[in-house]
């Protein structure tokens, strides 16, 4: 492992004992439901704010959501899963840091690529992995939140070198020597977080290397869509986010197709994203 990549995650801020015990869930195959709705109610404001966001104009239900039972009913246990994690990556990822740095509207970016992801995989005929495509929408950029431990001295380099030109992956490579997207595999590791979503924060730019390609060929549909959704610059936006061609190929779909359902993704976006 890269020494600063070391240091970054012994940096890292400490899981409150709920947000571990719910990943713990992740890999017990007896988990049900009803131990997701006791354990979320154990803390009253995560139950509170995860009911927010389940009663957000992304979800659409047609009738309000008024307990964390009623919400594992309704979206499954996975779904809700992910939406606790959407909370604590909420306040997580809020920052006060470092202009176009690495947490510079990382919640707003990441909540839209977990929405995303859920959609794509609705509209391609899989809504029972909707729950799996939000968690790791959500988690796919956790590796930016390593990295900042580093200090704003060297978050300014890798802006600058990204701003003088290229992408995030080639500035951070330049002047770290590891990206954000192999410190989010490391950190998904070291959370205990199933290999799958290991998969999609390590490979969501370079998709087709994952050994769960398909849900990680989701991920980087979504996270390119979730740029170009959050900016408002719909699929004209998406010139300076490029897809790689074959994610969407990966996944059965045709670039007519691909056009398509992006347009489509972007418009569900602004219609329901609140304003």
């Amino acid at each position: 492992m890269h020494p600063l990549l070391a240091e970054c995650l012994d940096h890292l801020p400490v899981l409150p004992l709920h947000v571990q015990s719910l990943f713990a869930l992740f890999h017990d195959p007896n988990a049900d439901g009803r131990q997701v709705g006791e354990l979320v109610c154990q803390d009253p404001a995560l139950a509170a704010q995860t009911l927010r966001v389940c009663n957000s104009p992304f979800f659409g239900l047609p009738t309000e959501v008024a307990s964390i039972h009623q919400a594992v009913v309704l979206l499954g246990m996975e779904m809700v899963q992910g939406l606790v994690l959407a909370t604590y990556f909420q306040t997580t990822l809020k920052s006060d840091g470092l202009p176009g740095g690495w947490l510079d509207g990382a919640a707003d970016h990441a909540v839209a690529t977990a929405h995303i992801s859920r959609w794509l995989l609705q509209a391609l005929g899989e809504p029972l992995q909707a729950g799996a495509a939000f968690t790791a929408g959500l988690v796919h950029d956790v590796g930016k939140l390593a990295l900042v431990q580093l200090g704003r001295e060297v978050e300014q380099q890798v802006v600058e070198r990204r701003i003088s030109g290229g992408d995030w992956l080639t500035a951070e490579r330049h002047v770290i020597g590891v990206t954000h997207a192999e410190a989010g595999g490391e950190v998904c590791e070291r959370w205990g977080l199933p290999d799958s979503l290991i998969q999609c924060a390590r490979f969501h730019h370079t998709p087709l290397e994952a050994l769960n390609e398909p849900m990680a060929c989701v991920v980087h549909v979504a996270d390119c869509l979730a740029h170009a959704a959050v900016t408002g610059g719909g699929v004209d936006a998406l010139a300076t986010e490029p897809m790689e061609a074959g994610a969407w190929q990966a996944l059965g779909i045709d670039d007519e197709e691909m056009g398509e359902l992006a347009a489509d993704l972007l418009d569900l976006y602004a219609t329901r994203s609140p304003s």
